[in-house]
């Protein structure tokens, strides 16, 4: 089930959900680098956050890059997601 968010206000959530998929593998080593990756989406989240305050700022309304940069992290989630599959089947 590939999860995703629609707004940074949704991430409080996926990582929740993330970081209960990352405790499941047991190698320790491996557990460790999927947390680290899950780490990185921090400053991703901060960004998407600051470009849905400027769409709502600006006069045009323009998600172009909010939108943007949702497909980059929903892309990051599905290849995290498939990664902890693979190293719980491992």
């Amino acid at each position: 089930m590939a999860i995703e968010i629609k707004s940074a206000m949704d991430w409080s959530d996926v990582e929740g959900d993330l970081i209960r998929q990352v405790a499941r593998v047991k190698d320790p080593l491996k557990r460790i680098e999927a947390k680290k990756v899950l780490d990185n989406f921090g400053p991703m989240i901060t960004k998407l956050s600051m470009l849905e305050l400027e769409a709502r700022r600006s006069s045009s309304h323009s998600t172009r890059k909010v939108d943007e940069q949702l497909d980059i992290i929903n892309q990051s989630i599905v290849e995290l997601e498939q990664w902890i599959t693979l190293l719980l089947l491992i």
